[in-house]
């Protein structure tokens, strides 16, 4: 993969102009050379984008200043996490496991730890349940010890059905809960606070991927039930306390500024410390992984003795996405055999949690020997997947797609390798890679081609190992763009779904857009969000 790129010195910060007001008209065009850290670009692994290694890093650029923006009323969930607030408040420190103060910071070191921890920790989240209740009886402390206690069922121990398993009083409630028992919506109807968002410190990367979070019904609806004030997970608490700026009782209409919250801040600072670029793609992915560690278990392997867990050929994978992104080992079948089985590795173990449960895939590696004929098939587990565009045969998104799982030779031309999907997310992210390291100058340059991409999505029945089911169908609801003529600097905007509505937000700016608007960001488009129908199961 290419070498990471090195970021120039910061630039002064132009000062911030006078607010203006709303009905104005946002063009997300640049507004001028953004700061960048001091670090190199981050290599985003093939784990992460499915299978292909890239490199993506462009920092932002300054943007028009604050101005108000219109809201909406919420009518869910958030409601309750707000009225309750000041029954934490008054709640015993003891009792409640965390400060008494919703919006009191995390410990110094707890984001900077749990980021360390989000780059790689391999372990499981489970003990810690047995240990302790770690947000005061929160639903995380529930999901693991369900995992807890059935991987001690399935080693012998003296795990229970779920049904028959002795709760603490404050993980009771989480029994019968709708989020265990029955899975959340997938596309619930949004009703949040339409807000824009200031951009006093270069943060307008920030600004588009927590803009193009809020439609993400299952993703609301998990934080909506998390506490706001687990010290132990400073992933979570940011953004629940994040999310619920936008999913207030009382209409807000100023917009945003995140770095007054310091759960939030201090993610932010922790992220920065890395020496990570400003780009909107990596700091997407570093919040998703941040979650992921903060409440993740092992994926144990099918019961042999089940009648669900055959084994696994080719045709059988449940590539609709109904059976979730988990999965380990097995037999199963290559992209080249007529339906024998071959055996499945996975690439490393593989582990689950919520936040895999909405975002997370699995995609399959068929590498087949030119001479001897004999196949090597493993499993890779991805939470957004990054697309060549480079190509002169790429112009949409789903020509990359296409090309993405192409057979290629690899090996010096002694293997024939092609990547299927076993399972498909919920919410589908796509990357296009339009940042490039140049060999011959020896620095990042950005792709600027026009690369069409529709409202609806579905993937042809040759990219899933199971081509007997009909792919399911996702719908278009968030598109960040990147401006700028460079990697080295630009700005960041995102049109984003509201419902049947699409609306651009530019930091604080909000205008309303039609769908055709919407499409016709071909050359900046950088990152989409699409959302599929259907229920996400939360249970280990």
């Amino acid at each position: 993969s290419p070498a990471p790129t090195t970021a120039p010195q910061p630039q002064r910060q132009p000062p911030q102009q006078q607010p203006q007001p709303q009905q104005a008209v946002a063009n997300g065009g640049g507004g001028g050379s953004e700061d960048s850290p001091s670090g190199g670009a981050g290599v985003v692994s093939s784990t992460s984008s499915g299978g292909r290694e890239a490199t993506a890093s462009p920092p932002p650029a300054a943007s028009p200043s604050p101005a108000s923006s219109p809201g909406v009323w919420p009518g869910r969930k958030w409601a309750d996490v707000v009225s309750k607030e000041k029954e934490a408040a008054a709640r015993p420190a003891a009792v409640s496991g965390a400060s008494s103060s919703g919006d009191a910071a995390a410990p110094p070191t707890s984001a900077a730890a749990a980021a360390a921890g989000a780059g790689g920790s391999s372990g499981s989240g489970a003990p810690a349940a047995a240990e302790g209740l770690r947000g005061g009886g929160s639903l995380q402390d529930f999901l693991l010890l369900l995992a807890q206690k059935e991987e001690e069922r399935r080693g012998g121990g003296s795990g229970v059905a779920s049904g028959e398993l002795e709760l603490p009083e404050a993980l009771e409630k989480y029994r019968k809960h709708f989020l265990t028992e029955n899975g959340v919506t997938n596309t619930s109807a949004a009703w949040y606070n339409r807000r824009g968002m200031r951009n006093d410190a270069n943060n307008c990367y920030v600004n588009v991927v927590v803009q193009s979070l809020l439609p993400c019904s299952a993703l609301m609806q998990l934080l909506s039930n998390c506490a706001q004030s687990d010290l132990e997970r400073p992933f979570y608490t940011g953004m629940v306390r994040l999310c619920k700026e936008f999913h207030s009782k009382k209409q807000k209409t100023e917009a945003l500024n995140v770095l007054r919250l310091p759960q939030v801040k201090e993610i932010i600072s922790a992220w920065q410390a890395l020496g990570a670029q400003q780009d909107a793609g990596e700091f997407l992915f570093y919040m998703l992984n941040g979650m992921h560690e903060e409440c993740k278990w092992k994926v144990l392997p099918p019961e042999p003795s089940s009648p669900s867990a055959p084994p696994r050929r080719r045709g059988s994978s449940g590539a609709s996405g109904e059976e979730g992104a988990s999965g380990g080992g097995g037999c199963g079948g290559s992209a080249w055999d007529g339906g024998g089985e071959v055996e499945v590795r996975s690439a490393g173990c593989h582990e689950d949690s919520p936040i895999n449960r909405i975002f997370g895939g699995l995609i399959q590696s068929s590498l087949r020997s030119v001479s001897t004929g004999a196949d090597s098939v493993s499993l890779e587990p991805f939470n957004h997947l990054i697309l060549d565009i480079s190509s002169a045969s790429v112009n949409s998104v789903l020509s990359a797609l296409e090309a993405h799982c192409r057979e290629e030779v690899v090996d010096e031309g002694r293997s024939q390798k092609r990547l299927q999907f076993e399972s498909l997310p919920k919410v589908l992210i796509l990357t296009l890679k339009r940042f490039s390291y140049n060999k011959d100058t020896g620095c990042p340059q950005k792709i600027k081609k026009a690369i069409s991409y529709e409202e609806r999505l579905a993937f042809d029945r040759s990219w899933l190992v199971d081509q007997t089911t009909e792919p399911q169908e996702y719908q278009l609801t968030a598109v960040i763009c990147h401006h700028g003529e460079s990697a080295n600097g630009g700005h960041y905007n995102a049109a984003v779904r509201y419902n049947q509505d699409w609306f651009m937000y530019d930091d604080a700016l909000i205008r309303q857009m039609e769908s055709r608007e919407v499409m016709n960001h071909m050359h900046t488009a950088y990152i989409l969000l699409y959302l599929c129908h259907g229920k996400v199961d939360m249970r280990p």
